[in-house]
């Protein structure tokens, strides 16, 4: 096992483990403030995003805090810092979380294989995301592994959820956009990659693959956005339950 920055790597199982439990652990406190709050979050080290459900509720509660007028070092709120250990109890209880390193890219030599670079997006009144799995199958034989998640809280400035979703499928565009060039292939496998995209929302889908003009500037711009890069015959509708970034 080779451990760096909290994350460590298994040799003779091929994956990452981050144990969150051992990370929480040490967040002892007598006075929780909004500087030892930033700092414990900013502590997490997760380079793939892939911790973003489990530490999503945190970094909520964070942005609560400034809703109250204190300074950074004044002890938040009773009812906050309940909220607070109360997610740090959870995660306390989590199993350590495994993530397999192998894309299984190498397959891609043999010239029947191909790729599929999966984005599902999602959003909440608290929280908006995005997921990239990327799915080789060879031969009948397919593998599917996750390679990124994005997960962003939702502006303190109420939104009405269609538009969270739509802003979660232009943090979809960008995430499958920045997976797909770290990826480095070769041109010659490109024309056995395939971009596919996927919400659970009705309204951002119809947003994004309609063709007249979008009157409102908030949605017009994001849909600019997201078909510049994508083409909309990538994106499809599922629902909520078949949705891989949406989290419970």
């Amino acid at each position: 096992m080779i451990k760096t920055l909290g994350v460590s790597y298994s040799l003779s199982g091929d994956h990452f483990e981050y144990d969150l439990s051992a990370t929480v652990s040490t967040w002892q406190e007598d006075k929780w403030t909004r500087r030892k709050v930033l700092s414990r979050l900013a502590s997490v080290y997760d380079p793939q995003g892939v911790v973003a459900p489990w530490v999503g509720e945190l970094k909520v509660i964070n942005q609560e805090l400034w809703d109250d007028d204190a300074r950074w070092d004044d002890e938040i709120p009773a009812a906050k810092r309940e909220l607070w250990e109360q997610e740090i109890r959870h995660l306390k209880e989590t199993d350590t979380l495994k993530f397999s390193r192998h894309f299984h890219l190498d397959e891609m030599r043999q010239g029947e294989t191909t790729l599929e670079i999966i984005t599902c997006c999602d959003a909440s009144s608290k929280l908006y995301a995005a997921c990239t799995y990327l799915r080789v199958t060879v031969q009948g034989r397919i593998h599917s592994t996750l390679a990124a998640c994005r997960a962003r809280v939702a502006p303190k400035k109420k939104m009405t959820i269609p538009r969270l979703e739509l802003t979660s499928a232009v943090v979809a565009t960008r995430l499958a956009a920045y997976v797909k060039e770290e990826l480095k292939l070769p041109e010659e496998w490109m024309t056995r990659v395939t971009m596919k995209y996927y919400t659970d929302s009705a309204i951002a889908y119809y947003w994004i693959v309609q063709e007249k003009y979008q009157s409102m500037t908030f949605v017009h711009n994001r849909c600019e956005e997201i078909r510049s890069a994508t083409s909309i015959t990538e994106w499809s509708h599922i629902r909520t339950e078949e949705n891989m970034a949406d989290f419970p």
